[in-house]
């Protein structure tokens, strides 16, 4: 990723927003980087071409490259506007579900145990 700053300040860091696009049902993504000096700095619209390589043929250029802290700032911004968007790992989506089984099955041994096995006592007036 190259870098043309046009008068902006110092960097707060890269963010990615991600907005589903329902007249296309896709996604839109920016590439948006806050200055301190009330501006931003946004990536330029990229055309998605594709080139039909051989797996034994040398890779081209990256698709994107970074310098310096950018990749790890544009990467973690990346991950975290993945997953407000609703994107998930799908092991991470199976851990969600292991621990809401998890939790559900706790809630049925509370049950058991506090109110099964000591049931609230009745006390009669003689």
């Amino acid at each position: 990723m190259t870098e043309e700053t046009k008068g902006g300040g110092m960097h707060t860091g890269w963010k990615v927003c991600l907005r589903y696009d329902p007249q296309f049902r896709g996604v839109n993504l920016w590439m948006l980087r806050d200055n301190k000096d009330g501006t931003m700095d946004i990536v330029n619209p990229m055309a998605m071409v594709v080139t039909t390589v051989n797996w034994n043929e040398r890779l081209p250029e990256p698709t994107l490259q970074f310098r310096g802290d950018d990749a790890l700032a544009f990467l973690q911004s990346l991950a975290e506007g993945l997953a407000e968007s609703g994107f998930h790992p799908k092991e991470i989506e199976a851990s969600n579900k292991q621990i809401e089984a998890l939790k559900n099955h706790l809630e049925d041994m509370r049950r058991l145990v506090f109110k099964e096995w000591f049931p609230p006592t009745k006390i009669e007036k003689k």
